[in-house]
């Protein structure tokens, strides 16, 4: 009995002792954070302006006919294109029988008032015929610009709705500002081939260097610290914190500098995906994929 007791209690004690001992840590390596990169390149920096402009003929002759009377028949629509002499539409008048109704000139049927089995006059014009070719291209500028344009100088336009862009050669800029306190700046497009209409909204694009020879980097590659902003170039597997001062930034490229000089360059892998939660030195693993 006395020995069974002794056995029982050395088993109780081995237990004990077997639940307080703690498993060993295993030990774990640091996963690397994925991210994806694009290059550093070094080039002059640009910042694109964009100014409101309205295409206009550059001329217009009002159709008027010679003898009152009634439509007979009408050969065009509003926005066809005539040239000088087409016979747009026949009046009808019982003095003075059938009579055509000519273009003045070569263009855009741009006001039509007339229609078949109605009545014309000969003091209001029927319709006004424009000139598309060259196509006028207006816009206005704030004072602080004025310099940026001259005569016989190419601009960039872009009309959105149409889907086209080209460019268009200045012919006039006003030397006073108008009661917007802007200055008119006038140019001509060449419409041989665009067939761009008279009347529509477009864009001039102005293209002004602000900064010559300087390293580009995506603009989402550039993340606040605090008062300060870093860029993260990536090396050996390791991200590293680089502190840079903004010269310019647009939606897509940014200009900097770094404040530590040498701690970019151009050709640098630098960080744009996976970069908001980077610290310096981190363990990182670029997407070959997305880069």
């Amino acid at each position: 009995m006395k020995r069974t007791m002794i056995l029982m209690l050395i088993a109780i004690i081995s237990l004990l002792v077997a639940c307080n001992d703690e498993p060993e840590e295993e030990e774990t390596e640091a996963v690397a954070t994925p991210v994806e990169v694009d290059k550093v390149t070094q080039d002059d920096f640009s910042e694109t302006r964009t100014f409101a402009a309205r295409t206009m003929p550059s001329d217009q002759m009002p159709v008027v006919s010679q003898i009152a009377g009634e439509v007979d028949e009408l050969h065009v629509e509003l926005g066809d294109t005539v040239e000088e002499g087409d016979v747009l539409a026949e009046i009808v008048n019982p003095q003075y029988g059938r009579r055509d109704l000519e273009a003045p000139m070569d263009g855009q049927i741009q006001k039509l008032n007339m229609a078949e089995g109605r009545m014309v006059t000969s003091e209001n014009p029927a319709a006004v015929v424009a000139a598309i070719d060259p196509l006028n291209l207006t816009f206005n500028v704030p004072a602080g610009e004025v310099k940026n344009f001259s005569d016989d100088d190419e601009i960039k336009f872009m009309i959105s709705q149409l889907e086209k862009e080209g460019k268009a050669t200045i012919t006039n800029v006003a030397e006073t500002a108008g009661e917007t306190g802007t200055f008119e700046v006038q140019a001509e497009i060449d419409n041989i081939k665009q067939n761009i209409l008279a009347g529509v909204s477009a864009e001039v694009l102005l293209e002004k260097i602000i900064a010559e020879n300087v390293l580009i980097v995506p603009t989402e590659a550039v993340v606040d610290r605090g008062e300060d902003r870093v860029v993260f170039v990536a090396k050996e597997g390791k991200a590293t914190q680089v502190a840079v001062e903004v010269i310019g930034m647009q939606s897509k490229q940014t200009a900097v500098k770094p404040k530590e000089e040498g701690a970019l360059s151009e050709g640098d892998q630098i960080v744009v995906r996976g970069q908001l939660t980077l610290s310096d030195g981190q363990d990182i693993s670029i997407n070959e994929e997305a880069e």
